[in-house]
């Protein structure tokens, strides 16, 4: 994994986790660090995934396609919450569906403690 990026698995609700996006170090990545992002190995593929954090479009673009098993995928958007991206069952949120941000705040109130 490129030594200034980490991906960490954050508890979420019954239907969803969020793999939190850090940028540390220089604040910088290259598109050669994709060859080895590895995802965390506590990723629970039956739930969906909310992808946070500060990075390029092409990481979340990466990450979005390696979660592809996972129920669902959602990139979180500050303004109106997290924008599902792809769905793989008809009882979970949508393709357009938003998770509010109200709803994810309160899993994410540990990190700004």
């Amino acid at each position: 994994m490129s030594k200034n990026l980490t991906l960490n698995r954050l508890s979420g609700n019954n239907s969803f986790q969020i793999l939190e996006i850090n940028i540390i170090g220089n604040g910088q990545i290259e598109p050669a660090d994709l060859k080895s992002i590895k995802l965390p190995r506590n990723i629970d593929y039956t739930k969906g995934v909310i992808l946070y954090g500060k990075a390029p479009v092409w990481l979340f673009a990466f990450l979005s396609h390696e979660l592809h098993i996972a129920k669902w995928v959602a990139s979180f958007d500050p303004r109106i919450g997290a924008v599902v991206v792809q769905s793989h069952d008809i009882n979970s949120p949508q393709k357009g569906d938003i998770i509010p941000t109200e709803e994810i705040n309160k899993y994410l109130s540990a990190l700004s403690q």
